[in-house]
């Protein structure tokens, strides 16, 4: 009886070792297989580059409001932010980025602080014949002189949040390019030989559609943006093209591989190394 136990706690003991190696190996080969961190675009990165952008815009339109421009008109894309006093400029923000100072045109506002304008009745004061009182040509008044002292000072004070703002509607301009525009762009032409949409000239064989992509991959640039882009249309190749029933040839990759330029891309892989 001792010496059945003590064989099968050897025999238990010894299976163990081997399962935890087992295991332990398994999980390295899965490290291995999984790469650490990808800085592949995705659907969430999108999502996250539409938050800077709220977040940033809202940064600065705080601060124009602590600079005493209260109140905002949204019209057409863009919007029209007022100071209090009627002789300051006009600042207009629009969506795509860019933002504008210019002289205030006459506005038509009733008498009284800007916290009381808020009320309709105040518009009372503008029937005739007190109209006069609502009239304010404040901004046309100003000479060039003091409207450029006006318009450096907001710009100075306001040129940080400007620059975070546009950076953070680049970023998402560039994750939007890269998680729909170029892969909606690639399957297009490798799937209906469109080019450019319904306006674009058709491809008819797999070679033009081949050469036309690859052409695409090979001359992104050499900043961080084209070696986004050119990842993109890498994995494009490998994984759709050379998946396919019309895979390109050792001479085409190595004709697209000699024709890129930058010097550390990720050269197209032989048909032997996929």
């Amino acid at each position: 009886m001792r010496f059945n136990f003590l064989v099968s706690s050897l025999l238990l003991l010894f299976s163990g070792f081997v399962f935890a190696d087992e295991t332990t190996g398994k999980r390295a080969a899965t490290e291995e297989r999984t790469p650490a961190s990808s800085s592949k675009p995705t659907e969430e990165m999108i999502i996250h580059s539409q938050t800077v952008v709220a977040k940033k815009r809202g940064e600065l339109e705080s601060k124009l409001k602590r600079l005493g421009y209260k109140k905002f008109i949204r019209k057409k894309g863009r919007t029209i932010v007022r100071h209090d006093i009627a002789y300051r400029p006009t600042v207009m923000l629009d969506d795509d980025g860019w933002i504008d100072i210019r002289r205030s045109p006459i506005r038509f506002e009733p008498p009284g602080k800007a916290a009381e304008r808020q009320s309709k009745l105040r518009y009372l004061w503008c029937l005739p014949p007190f109209t006069v009182m609502c009239v304010r040509v404040g901004g046309q008044t100003v000479s060039r002189r003091r409207m450029m002292t006006y318009k450096r000072r907001i710009g100075n004070r306001s040129r940080s949040y400007v620059r975070d703002w546009q950076e953070a509607i680049i970023g998402h301009a560039m994750d939007q390019r890269l998680t729909i525009d170029i892969p909606n762009m690639l399957d297009s032409i490798w799937t209906n030989g469109q080019t450019d949409g319904d306006d674009g000239p058709y491809l008819g064989s797999h070679k033009e559609r081949r050469e036309t992509i690859m052409h695409f991959w090979s001359n992104r640039s050499c900043i961080k943006e084209g070696a986004q882009a050119r990842e993109v249309v890498r994995d494009f190749i490998v994984h759709e093209i050379q998946a396919s029933n019309h895979p390109a040839g050792p001479d085409e990759i190595a004709q697209a591989n000699a024709s890129q330029r930058c010097e550390n891309a990720s050269l197209l892989p032989m048909t032997h190394d996929r």
